[in-house]
């Protein structure tokens, strides 16, 4: 019996086997894809640093600091808050909306908000926290889609009915 292997090429250019999953898991370059959401530690200012790796005592000490502003932008213009949401950091994501009362609806250069990036990684969690928060579900980024576009591309429902439930625009189109 023949087997037939998929091969993808990686971030970082290496050929890896793919062992399955969505269609846009396999191909990075997909809008869809949370690997299109790109996120390189080496490129973080020092704010961001704590929320990449989930650490709350190294972001409160950096804005203990005075040096760093709740909502200071890296060069892609995303917030710490973009960043640990996309990470799926649950703790850093409540420090910064409850405790903190970052702005929650920040757009980065792609347009999007915390909750898309959110989304666009299924980050559950996080999204959920978003919406607790009160961010909006609506925001559309550069390539047209909202967060609710991400949630059904992932064929994420229980996603999907949290961010409908947050009162996401069902009739929104995209590109």
């Amino acid at each position: 019996m023949l087997k037939f292997l998929r091969f993808v090429e990686d971030l970082n250019g290496r050929w890896r086997r793919f062992s399955g999953g969505a269609e846009s898991e396999m191909d990075p370059k997909s809008v869809y894809s949370k690997h299109a959401y790109r996120i390189r530690k080496g490129d973080l200012p020092r704010l961001h640093i704590p929320a990449f790796a989930g650490d709350v005592p190294e972001m409160e000490r950096v804005l203990l600091t005075g040096k760093y502003l709740l909502n200071s932008r890296d060069s892609e213009n995303r917030t710490a808050l973009h960043v640990a949401s996309a990470c799926g950091r649950r703790e850093v994501v409540i420090f910064l909306t409850e405790e903190k009362q970052c702005q929650l609806n920040v757009c980065d250069n792609d347009y999007k908000t915390p909750l898309i990036a959110a989304v666009q990684c299924q980050e559950e969690e996080c999204a959920t926290i978003l919406l607790e928060c009160g961010a909006d579900p609506n925001p559309v980024d550069i390539h047209g889609n909202t967060a609710l576009h991400y949630a059904a591309y992932h064929q994420n429902i229980s996603m999907a009915e949290k961010l409908l439930s947050g009162n996401a625009d069902i009739e929104a189109t995209n590109k």
